[in-house]
């Protein structure tokens, strides 16, 4: 079955006592359900993600929580700063980046003169 998820990095687990650990949202997929909710920042704490608690768990299982069948609920606690919210996203397959083809670099190309403007334009061979 194809994996979705809510489009965020993980950071490095942290020990913060004994048997408790943290992580952090690294990154976030600005194309993402997490992005495109703005629901989530950089340097938020995951606590829980559907009802389990994260602490101890390693960065995989992290993930493996986070992931599941696209259109899924994704329940997640997360921390920022004092304050401890709920946040509800739904999963999506990520989207591949579309590479750009000869014909539209060539098209980019021709419509960069137009209008006096510098336009530059990256294509890859």
């Amino acid at each position: 079955p194809m994996q979705a998820g809510i489009g965020i990095e993980l950071g490095d687990v942290m020990w913060t006592g004994p048997s408790e650990t943290m992580v952090r949202v690294a990154s976030i997929d600005p194309n993402g359900p997490a992005g495109l909710s703005s629901l989530i920042q950089e340097g938020d704490e995951l606590m829980v993600i559907n009802r389990s608690r994260v602490s101890g768990l390693s960065v995989r299982e992290i993930e493996e929580l986070l992931e599941g069948v696209p259109n899924s609920i994704c329940t997640l606690r997360i921390r920022r700063g004092g304050m401890v919210r709920e946040v509800v996203l739904e999963r999506a397959v990520r989207k591949p980046r579309a590479k750009p083809n000869q014909s539209t670099c060539a098209q980019a190309a021709s419509n960069a003169g137009a209008g006096g403007h510098y336009v530059v334009v990256y294509c890859a061979n």
